[in-house]
């Protein structure tokens, strides 16, 4: 894989209730980009993602994988976070490193528990979001219906982006609402809208460019003069108006067929930020919350602070830590010393070591909050033969 300069990457996180298709649709994009020759199946235990023993034999995944998709020379970083809300730390952990998210929805059972929950750290985290209905070629799909469910707990507009070109078995593609284009299949290949959809079109359409004239000044000025925006206009105008959260483009899927994932992997090359537009997160030093003091490394004292995304340790290998480094230049070694999810590493939890930032004046960055335990146990070894036992038990817990 060549290298990408940071505006050419775009780091994106899969989150949804347990079952919507994500490790699936992570599947179909690296099949569709040439990244792998064939499609795997989360049945057969084959899908890039899921890979640990223990996820192939339950079917599901456990934590979070970092899928890279190479498409139009950009570097789209997805990371497939488990469904169960009992591995939501590792979902985020994930939001708390990325710059987008996509929240997917069974287009059957529509917005679930699971989805309250990752719509809820979407807001804290002041992400920009996709909802992407999933799984329309299954019986019983409604795109109508899971849209309306999102409806009830999203805090920001939902506009469609594309509308489902059939429903059910007879789902074969997508209307692109931007290009006004069908697209079956994949979405390779473009061919006129059908005659019988138009209208439908045309009034999701309007809702879309006033979405989009919202985005800036001069468009909706335009746009309140009776002026017909282009389609470039419509696209700069989505792009400040999705990046600044005032909505979230809806989209519509079938992973497991591979239909719809063309304009998908447009959107998020087009819409959504690389990390060279995103804020950079507030630290806190010794005298409070400092404007100047980012996570990464400051030129004058070469000193880190990056929030580690995930760590894991099997019996194969060593453990690795995922992070992302806020700015600057990381030195390897240094690399999996320090985490924000409170796990002791060589003795000492995060929690001493953001103390010992603060006392000396270096930055810390805000821990993402997990959840507070239901219940706490001390585990205390009974003789001295099991303390190699209650450590490689230890160490496979605290993965998640």
């Amino acid at each position: 894989m060549k290298e990408y300069t940071t505006e050419f990457i775009r780091n994106v996180a899969m989150v949804s209730h347990s079952g919507a298709g994500k490790t699936m649709l992570a599947e179909a994009f690296l099949h569709f980009t040439g990244a792998t020759t064939r499609l795997g199946k989360i049945e057969d235990g084959t899908t890039v993602a899921d890979f640990e023993d223990e996820e192939i034999r339950r079917r599901i995944s456990l934590s979070t994988a970092v899928i890279p998709v190479e498409y139009r020379d950009h570097k789209i970083n997805l990371l497939d976070t488990p469904g169960y809300t009992d591995f939501i730390g590792e979902a985020i952990s994930a939001l708390r490193v990325v710059d987008g998210v996509m929240v997917m929805i069974d287009a059957v059972a529509g917005a679930e528990v699971g989805t309250e929950i990752t719509l809820s750290y979407c807001d804290v985290f002041k992400l920009p979001r996709f909802v992407v209905i999933n799984k329309m070629n299954r019986d019983n799909a409604n795109f109508a219906k899971a849209m309306d469910s999102v409806h009830e707990f999203s805090s920001v507009r939902l506009v469609p982006f594309q509308l489902p070109w059939g429903e059910k078995a007879g789902f074969k593609g997508v209307l692109d609402l931007l290009t006004m284009k069908a697209y079956e299949g994949d979405g390779k290949t473009a061919r006129d809208i059908p005659a019988e959809l138009m209208d439908q079109v045309e009034t999701a359409r309007m809702e879309l460019i006033e979405a989009a004239a919202e985005g800036e000044d001069a468009l909706l000025e335009k746009y309140l003069e009776g002026e017909e925006l282009t389609t470039d206009e419509i696209l700069r105008g989505l792009v400040k108006a999705v990046q600044a959260g005032a909505f979230a483009p809806v989209f519509v899927t079938a992973g497991s067929a591979e239909i719809g994932l063309a304009r998908l992997l447009d959107a998020l090359v087009d819409l959504m930020p690389s990390p060279s537009q995103i804020p950079l997160a507030k630290a806190q030093g010794k005298d409070g919350e400092d404007d100047k003091a980012k996570p990464g490394i400051a030129a004058e004292t070469h000193q880190q602070a990056q929030p580690c995304e995930h760590r894991e340790q099997d019996d194969r290998r060593d453990e690795m830590s995922a992070q992302r480094l806020g700015r600057g230049l990381g030195k390897p070694h240094r690399f999996g010393q320090r985490s924000h999810a409170g796990r002791k590493i060589n003795g000492r939890g995060s929690r001493h070591q953001a103390q010992d930032r603060q006392r000396d004046g270096r930055a810390t960055d805000d821990s993402p909050g997990f959840a507070v335990p239901v219940r706490q146990r001390v585990l205390k070894k009974s003789r001295h033969q099991d303390a190699a036992r209650h450590g490689h038990g230890q160490n496979v817990a605290r993965q998640f």
